[in-house]
Parts: structure tokens; C-alpha cells; sequence
């Protein structure tokens, strides 16, 4: 239990000071209003989820036309050898 005290104290002061850097102004807005960064957090990972899932779609169509391609290729090397 006193480690999660001294954590606290160690944040309260850290937090009384004027931010140094970047992350202390992040951790400061998002204990302030946790919900919503919460959630833009979320959408923001889900928007990056859903262009991988599009752009690992694409890359594997692609293959797959290279493919059809290849074998067709060799197909008509087949059919003009005999």
C-alpha cells in the first residue's frame, strides 16, 4: 500500500510542477478528461487497424493477379512448345 502511496505523492508533485517536456502535458490532459482521450485513442487505433487491414488486402491481391499471370505465362509457353 505505500508504494502506491509514494507513487501518488511522486505524481502530485510532479504535477504541481510546470510541465517539462511533452509527456508531462499529455499526462496532465489525460487525467484530466481520461474519457475523452480514451476514446480518441481507441478510434485512433482502430482507423490504423482498418488501413492495415485494406493496404494487407491490396498487397495480397496483388500477388495473387502476379500469380494468375505467371500461370497463364507458362501456360501458353506449354501450348506453343507442342
Amino acid at each position: 500500500m505505500s508504494t502506491k502511496d509514494d507513487a501518488l505523492a511522486k505524481l502530485r508533485t510532479r504535477m504541481a510542477q510546470p510541465p517539462k517536456d511533452w509527456v508531462d502535458v499529455v499526462m496532465v490532459k489525460m487525467l484530466k478528461d481520461p474519457v475523452y482521450y480514451g476514446v480518441l485513442g481507441l478510434s485512433v487505433f482502430f482507423v490504423l487497424a482498418i488501413i492495415a487491414l485494406i493496404a494487407t488486402k491490396l498487397v495480397l491481391n496483388q500477388i495473387t493477379l502476379e500469380e494468375k499471370q505467371k500461370t497463364r505465362q507458362i501456360k501458353k509457353k506449354k501450348k506453343k512448345q507442342h
